[in-house]
């Protein structure tokens, strides 16, 4: 069958989907054409759902759905041990309502943001993030560290990232340069009001760089998934999620709103853990609750890693694009840095 990014049109796209040529670009096919998975994919596809086909299909060269927009490929179908697809959702997590998401800001109580935990208890089975490979600027292995530079798009060349709007209205900015594909320098501007002077707030300069999850080809590097570090644990973000739901109360899981509130006792696992709780009681069309999850540090790694790519994908669908801040990964329209599932 051919593949949906080698039509030449979209007409010629939309015509074949239409008249039944029934796998258009998607997953392992049985004699019958039932979809076993979402596979087949690289990072920055857009998978929809398809109702009349009950499957997903997935393209990146329109903006038009096939069907119901889902998520965006961040783990291609090759990196990952089953030939599964990990794709990221294009809500917001939401303790109003965890069944839906939202595109809006997360807020609590005084203007705070979505907790992760009770600070300080060890949930048992997750690796405690420390120990990260490194490289030098080209790439050549120098050991561990316990901090390191993510590697975004294969890039040179400086680009600036403007947080809370655009070069007319933000008030902050990053001026990142970039050599193959890590950040080598970074400024941070800020000003008071839109109709102030930019003044520099930090200048930082790396010499730590993690090293990319990808291979100049593509493929699984395993520098970056090196034994003794915190990303061996590697895909792991769905067992990490359960592994935390374990630790809470059956009425926190199933509470609505989910309570921001956290503490108690982590011996009778009556914890609560609201970041966990919201993402795995997430559904889409096509999907369940309890198919997604907080995603591993190695899992957000495959967003910074392909950023560009996936920011294209989510343009298309006309969602706010990520945006890196000064530490890593910063969502625009969460407004807050990202939790992963990594201890």
């Amino acid at each position: 069958m051919k593949n949906l990014r080698l039509f030449e049109t979209k007409s010629d796209l939309v015509a074949a989907h239409n008249t039944g040529l029934a796998m258009p670009n998607v997953s392992l096919v049985n004699e019958n054409g039932k979809v076993y998975y979402f596979g087949n994919t690289e990072a920055g596809d857009i998978a929809y759902w398809d109702g009349s086909l009950i499957q997903f299909v997935k393209a990146s060269a329109w903006e038009d759905t096939l069907g119901t927009p889902v998520g965006v490929v961040v783990v291609p179908s090759t990196h990952t041990d089953n030939g599964k697809s990990i794709v990221m959702s294009l809500a917001n997590m939401s303790m109003q309502n965890p069944e839906k998401g939202s595109l809006a800001k997360q807020y609590i109580a005084n203007d705070n943001y979505m907790p992760w935990g009770d600070y300080g208890v060890d949930v048992p089975n997750l690796l405690t993030c420390g120990t990260l490979p490194v490289t030098d600027v080209d790439g050549v292995s120098e050991g561990t560290e316990s901090y390191g530079n993510f590697t975004s798009d294969e890039k040179d060349g400086t680009y600036t990232v403007y947080t809370g709007g655009d070069a007319e209205t933000a008030t902050k900015m990053y001026i990142n340069t970039f050599k193959n594909g890590r950040l080598v320098r970074q400024i941070c501007m800020m000003r008071d009001s839109v109709d102030e002077d930019w003044y520099e707030d930090c200048d930082n300069e790396y010499d730590s760089f993690i090293p990319s999850p990808y291979t100049q080809d593509g493929g699984k590097n395993t520098k970056f998934f090196k034994e003794g570090t915190t990303f061996a644990e590697g895909l792991s973000g769905k067992t990490n999620t359960g592994a935390i739901l374990a630790m809470c109360s059956t009425a926190n899981k199933n509470a609505t709103p989910v309570s921001p509130m956290v503490g108690g006792s982590a011996e009778s696992k009556k914890q609560n853990y609201p970041a966990a709780i919201c993402a795995s009681r997430y559904k889409t069309s096509g999907t369940n609750k309890g198919d997604w999850y907080l995603p591993s540090l190695a899992e957000c790694m495959y967003l910074t890693a392909r950023y560009n790519k996936i920011n294209d994908a989510l343009k298309k669908l006309g969602a706010k694009a990520v945006q890196m801040g000064e530490l890593g990964l910063y969502n625009a329209n969460l407004g807050s840095w990202l939790w992963s599932s990594s201890e």
